[in-house]
């Protein structure tokens, strides 16, 4: 849901995975998704995986953005490490229930409107 809201709104999105291609595109068009994200970084293109900041920095840098200008959403704990070091801003959704994982951010539980919001506004939008 959140990633079609944000891609309806106009806002570019890059699906960035530790999941090879094969498995990338899979879970793309299983759900649908392939038209949501503009770019897909998986981790047979980064010579890198999380929680080195490569991935996200070359998700950014084939949106033609710097990483300071992303939102990352993140569920791992790598991944909150690597989306920090590249400079971006980490929002982490807790799916285990156990929030003490991520000690430098406070997760969500949910990806929904409230972060729908808080995205938009870090993108000077409007929520409408």
């Amino acid at each position: 849901w959140l990633a079609r809201e944000l891609d309806r709104r106009g806002l570019p999105l890059a699906l960035v995975t530790g999941a090879r291609r094969d498995e990338a595109n899979m879970v793309l068009d299983r759900f649908d998704l392939s038209d949501v994200f503009a770019v897909s970084i998986s981790s047979d293109e980064s010579v890198a995986g999380k929680p080195d900041p490569t991935p996200y920095l070359m998700g950014a840098e084939a949106l033609g953005v710097a990483a300071s200008a992303c939102v990352v959403i993140e569920d791992a704990v790598p991944g909150l490490r690597a989306a920090e070091a590249a400079g971006a801003t980490p929002i982490v959704i807790d799916r285990l229930g156990r929030p003490e994982r991520f000690v430098t951010v406070e997760p969500v539980t949910a990806l929904d409107e409230r972060v729908l919001s808080t995205i938009l506004a870090m993108a000077g939008l409007a929520v409408r």
